[in-house]
């Protein structure tokens, strides 16, 4: 089996930057950003003063997500459906399932984190997910 490695990576770098873009639309909007900043304000969650600093670190933990997550895209995409569509929704369901659900349930076990912001987390990340799985099915 070859990689392509270079796919790999570019597909990675347009996930990333993908994600950056879905998460500005999914946290920043106006039903979801006032229940943070409720939040916020309870001194429950951090906030950030330097943006800089903030997005550097955001990038920096999205990339160390994509790319491996791309890496194993390619390596299963042999035995996936085959279709664009197809392999997009299985891989989604696959980061769903191994992500963002074990991260919701260990929050919601462990920790004092609001059920409200929790939920969001979840839908939120399964629509990430669904996001890179589809530019990991158009570009690797």
């Amino acid at each position: 089996m070859n990689i392509d490695i270079i796919r790999v990576l570019i597909a990675a770098g347009v996930a990333t930057v993908a994600w950056l873009v879905i998460g500005m639309f999914l946290y920043e909007n106006p039903i979801v950003k006032p229940a943070y900043k409720a939040h916020e304000k309870k001194g429950i969650l951090k906030k950030w003063e330097n943006m800089p600093k903030f997005l550097t670190v955001l990038v920096g933990v999205l990339i160390i997500q994509t790319l491996p997550w791309a890496v194993v895209y390619a390596f299963i995409k042999p035995v996936l459906p085959g279709m664009f569509f197809a392999n997009a929704l299985v891989f989604a369901l696959i980061l769903v399932v191994i992500k963002n659900i074990p991260k919701f349930v260990d929050m919601a076990l462990m920790t004092t984190y609001p059920g409200k912001l929790l939920w969001i987390e979840l839908i939120n990340g399964s629509i990430s997910s669904l996001l890179i799985a589809l530019v990991y099915a158009w570009l690797i």
